[in-house]
């Protein structure tokens, strides 16, 4: 957690989910908004809070700030933490990042943890039901520079959605698909197949998907990679270090040090 001290501004991070932490991870029980307030008031310093898109109840449309809250269990005090933030005389500001965010580390990977693994066993791209439901992303870069334009713009009691874009699960499959240079189409497992390799494939037929149309009023333009050529970066990658030959593909001519890259 950052302070005021010094001409500071405030980012409290809330790990939620496979969120990124802009500072230490802090455990939900343990945060007291109403020290919080104490702490701000009278500084005229932003208090920047990192939520999740987790409490929201979400579905293929995306689902714009104020949206409907469906918090799950495990995520019941968020919403009034978020409120006792937003309605203090703190300059409070929110940020809920998309529900997938790439490029945090060097060696970590778009793809979601287990859809690799999934075309790997099949051969081929993978995806569940229809294919159809929504996820909403952002680069971990781009997300960063929201941070700094809230900082700087956003008014007292600002939710913000992180989201450059949303994508659905049929296509994630095809870019995995392409990456790894299987031949064919991607096909669909069905929920009770889908079971028997994913205990939470009914949760991975959902859809998150998120609006990130107020963030780019403040000036927000997100400008890093697409998550769908990072995840096909990321197979092609992975299909290299297997000894596999991959296929020559437009990731493969925009990447002409991922050998030198590859372990």
């Amino acid at each position: 957690m950052m302070g005021c001290e010094g001409g500071r501004s405030w980012v409290l991070g809330v790990r939620c989910l496979r969120l990124p932490i802009i500072a230490e991870s802090i455990q939900g029980a343990r945060l007291h908004p109403s020290l919080l307030r104490q702490a701000f008031e009278g500084s005229r310093r932003p208090l920047i809070v990192t939520s999740s898109a987790a409490i929201l109840d979400t579905g293929p449309v995306p689902v714009s700030e104020n949206g409907r809250l469906n918090p799950p269990p495990g995520f019941a005090w968020l919403p009034g933490f978020k409120q006792e933030i937003l309605k203090s005389s703190v300059r409070g500001i929110v940020i809920r990042p998309a529900w997938e965010v790439q490029g945090r580390r060097p060696q970590s990977s778009a793809i979601p943890v287990g859809w690799l693994r999934l075309a790997r066993r099949f051969r081929r791209g993978i995806y569940i039901g229809s294919g159809e439901n929504r996820y909403s992303a952002v680069h971990f870069d781009d997300l960063a520079d929201l941070y700094c334009i809230a900082l700087k713009k956003a008014h007292a009691g600002t939710i913000l959605h992180a989201t450059s874009e949303n994508f659905t699960m049929n296509e994630l499959a095809t870019a995995t698909h392409r990456g790894l240079g299987y031949k064919a189409e991607p096909s669909s497992l069905s929920r009770k197949e889908a079971r028997r390799f994913r205990p939470i494939a009914d949760n991975l037929t959902l859809s998150h998907a998120l609006s990130g149309d107020l963030a780019r009023t403040l000036g927000w333009k997100p400008s890093r990679n697409s998550i769908m050529k990072e995840i096909e970066h990321d197979a092609f990658v992975h299909a290299y270090s297997q000894g596999v030959d991959p296929p020559q593909t437009e990731c493969q001519e925009q990447c002409a040090a991922c050998k030198m890259r590859t372990p």
